[in-house]
């Protein structure tokens, strides 16, 4: 796995210098100006992001008293997010990314919580067990899939900010490379052709499946990803192999998670093009994490209409 980890300990952060609402222009340089880092130090990030999977910031921020964990994914806006929110965007817009959300989850929420939620329903059972992993946003294109028009990519990253882990609980990583060494190449070549029918996640609405699409990708290489939203037709004339393949895929992804634990203060940048990620079961524990998206800057992308400027459509 590739992990590199990058301990901010020593960069204090100067608040003054950002918005106190990040939702109002999170795109803008001008008002982001935390970290007084130089040039060989962005240098260093812009090329640790290219070449793992995953990066760790560590002690970014302090978490002395905790607010009061929400019980659902919906964010409150208070000051305390805000502040730590800024801090993300800060660090996106210093490595070429700009965050992103999407009209079509979350009402276009900028960042959203990720916590264990009380009752019995199946979106809480499903907040609290092991989640087999995923890349994020599988039914939107993957960067310059000429195929797909009109819909906006998915995002090159997904930011996971810890606020507390009582439990210890993992965030399950595997990388397309390791992956990519185990499948057997008629495989490759089989998940590469457009063939499979993508459904959108499930926090994801009004949302069409994409038909007809591949898995794999090279030139640049991507990944979609799902254990359960990718199907094949089976009354295609290669149904047979497609099958084969997704399923040799599947296999092949669930034996080479590997495990990062976050810690409060932490926050992670992963490759949603080139990881797959997923959670290890958080029981009754307060596990809190804010998850964000970005893409890279001049990346083509559709504004969703009457939408903040960050919220994609569709």
């Amino acid at each position: 796995m590739s992990v590199k980890k990058v301990d901010l300990k020593n960069f204090p952060f100067k608040v003054e210098r950002v918005p106190d609402d990040p939702t109002s222009a999170p795109h803008d340089k001008t008002l982001y100006n935390g970290y007084d880092f130089d040039n060989a130090f962005i240098s260093d990030l812009k090329s640790d992001l290219k070449t793992n999977s995953v990066v760790v910031f560590e002690n970014v921020f302090s978490v002395n008293q905790l607010p009061d964990v929400p019980e659902d994914f919906t964010p409150t806006g208070d000051k305390f997010c805000s502040d730590i929110v800024n801090r993300a965007i800060e660090l996106l817009l210093k490595t070429g990314q700009i965050p992103v959300s999407y009209r079509s989850e979350n009402s276009g929420s900028l960042y959203v919580n990720l916590v264990p939620m009380e009752g019995e329903s199946q979106q809480a059972i499903k907040s609290t067990k092991d989640m087999r992993g995923h890349t994020d946003a599988i039914a939107h294109a993957l960067v310059e899939e000429e195929s797909v028009k009109g819909i906006s990519p998915s995002p090159n990253t997904v930011i996971l900010i810890c606020l507390s882990n009582p439990g210890r609980t993992a965030t399950k990583i595997c990388c397309l490379d390791d992956v990519l060494q185990l499948l057997k190449p008629e495989t490759i070549e089989q998940l590469k052709l457009p063939q499979f029918m993508v459904q959108p996640q499930g926090t994801f609405k009004d949302l069409e499946p994409l038909i007809n699409a591949p898995i794999l990708r090279d030139n640049p290489q991507g990944l979609r990803f799902s254990h359960g939203k990718i199907t094949v037709d089976k009354m295609s004339s290669n149904a047979e192999s497609a099958e084969a393949a997704l399923e040799e895929l599947r296999s092949i992804v669930s034996k080479c998670y590997e495990y990062v634990v976050l810690k409060p203060g932490d926050i992670a940048f992963i490759n949603n093009h080139n990881a797959i990620h997923g959670r290890a079961e958080v029981g009754d524990h307060k596990r809190w994490l804010l998850r964000m998206y970005a893409i890279n800057n001049n990346t083509v992308c559709y504004p969703a209409n009457g939408m903040p400027s960050y919220v994609l459509h569709p």
